[in-house]
């Protein structure tokens, strides 16, 4: 490991208004070349303030209510990203009226993605938005800043960079918001000069959403395949979703190991996938297991993890675009990848999600063999025998299976767990390795073309970027 150095003076420290001296936030300031005469961002605001936690009982469980609350997931790419919403119910609704989220504002994330940001453009009068605490949103003076513009700058590579940097935390990374209002302003401060910026971008952002119209979800995919191939009656399903009500006995109460009467566990969507998978299998998962599923391994931020160590820690952060995303992964020392033989990854292992809402389930499939890391505790290894790990992987990731961890889950709010003992249970296909390979290829086929689409979409972001750096003074 290489050691960083760098000189400063003490004049040039007092520069900063945080009176900073790490290495990351140094280097990045002389970048940028940040002095005390530099405009800030807290010039242009006329509001900042961060969003409202909600607790386990708020989260609305059974289906869709009028009110979102939105989390740093849903901002995706400088949009907002509303494909995994968290529904709240009406009371807690009601209690955040007042603070819920117009037209023009600019949402930032403060923690876990720092700096990712968009402006609300979208409004739908039926549905209300309100903001996690792990957020912050502002409005800006129009007549002296254009909030598109500003967003495109927040969004920069340059900027993601300076978040980097000023945020702080070992393992949960926090931005406080006085790096958002003290955050250096290098874009032009003429206001025509902005929007001439702002009419170059238009044309690539046309391009761009062309682009992205053209791409099918990989989930779509996977769906339509196995839907073709298994005849699942997807239509049948979608709509016992929207069935709420449901009468039942006692009896059936009792017919689970755990005594769960909850409507999750006994709803009639979930009843009907487990019924036609179950009658289209004999197997379960264990059947196929080379190896007991087990959890990962927990691990001490201050001790474990090392910057520029060359083993990896998988949490679920690191699966949640159902791919293991290395370039974000933390690294650990290797002593502590040596200590921990039994909870490494290996070629083909698929890594699932077993806790929080919006995660739970998620899966990876370990494509590279050089990639050396250690899973974390709240994920579980699956190694399978006489059966195609990539088949596999594209099963679970069905609306049909995930509906199955949706309805065995266990726990309220956003503290909700899926156990080894009892994804084991659950059915899976039983067809001939041959059948397996030919679905999986099909499947691999088809998504793989969508990438055609993201590698021409980044090129456009590419594009974008340069304009935003080009204008930096």
């Amino acid at each position: 490991m290489g050691l960083k150095i760098a000189t400063q003076s003490l004049s040039s420290l007092s520069d900063d208004p945080f009176l900073r001296m790490d290495f990351d936030y140094l280097e990045i300031s002389r970048e940028m070349n940040i002095t005390r005469d530099i405009p800030r961002l807290k010039k242009y605001i006329t509001l900042l303030e961060t969003g409202h936690p909600i607790a386990k009982e708020d989260y609305y469980l059974d289906g869709k209510s009028d009110y979102i609350h939105i989390v740093v997931r849903n901002i995706k790419d400088g949009e907002l990203d509303l494909s995994n919403p968290i529904y709240i119910n009406d009371d807690k609704g009601e209690d955040l009226k007042k603070y819920k989220l117009l037209v023009g504002e600019i949402v930032i994330a403060i923690s876990a993605s720092c700096g990712a940001s968009f402006i609300y453009q979208n409004s739908k009068d039926n549905i209300q938005l309100t903001l996690s605490h792990y957020l912050a949103k502002l409005n800006v003076d129009e007549n002296r800043i254009n909030s598109t513009l500003l967003v495109y700058y927040l969004n920069s590579a340059l900027m993601q960079r300076y978040f980097r940097s000023a945020e702080t935390g070992k393992t949960q990374k926090n931005l406080s918001k006085n790096y958002i209002r003290e955050l250096p302003m290098l874009i032009p401060v003429d206001i025509k000069e902005q929007e001439k910026i702002v009419n170059k971008i238009a044309p690539i952002e046309v391009e761009i959403k062309k682009l992205k119209s053209q791409i099918k979800p990989d989930v779509e995919i996977i769906n339509k395949v196995f839907t073709s191939n298994f005849n699942w009656d997807i239509k049948a399903f979608n709509e016992l979703k929207n069935v709420h009500l449901m009468n039942s006995t006692f009896s059936a109460f009792a017919n689970n190991i755990d005594n769960r009467f909850s409507f999750k566990f006994h709803n009639k969507a979930g009843a009907y996938v487990s019924q036609i998978l179950k009658s289209q299998t004999s197997k379960r998962i264990k059947d196929y297991l080379s190896e007991t599923i087990t959890l990962g391994k927990s691990i001490k931020p201050l001790e474990d993890y090392e910057e520029n160590g060359n083993q990896y820690y998988v949490s679920m952060a690191d699966i949640k675009n159902w791919r293991f995303e290395a370039e974000e992964a933390k690294t650990v020392f290797q002593f502590y990848y040596d200590a921990n033989p039994n909870k490494r990854i290996a070629l083909n292992d698929i890594i699932m999600a077993r806790s929080g809402e919006g995660t739970i389930g998620k899966v990876a499939i370990i494509d590279n063999e050089d990639n050396e890391a250690v899973y974390a505790d709240f994920t579980m290894r699956i190694r399978l025998r006489n059966y195609n790990p990539l088949f596999a992987y594209y099963y679970f990731r069905t609306d049909f299976f995930q509906y199955l961890i949706y309805t065995h889950k266990k726990g309220l709010g956003n503290n909700t767990n899926i156990f080894p003992s009892q994804l084991q249970e659950l059915p899976i296909p039983e067809i001939s390795l041959t059948e397996q390979d030919e679905i999986a290829n099909v499947i691999k086929t088809a998504t793989g073309k969508q990438r055609v689409f993201d590698k021409k979409i980044q090129e456009k972001k590419d594009a974008i970027n340069r304009i935003i750096q080009e204008a930096i003074k």
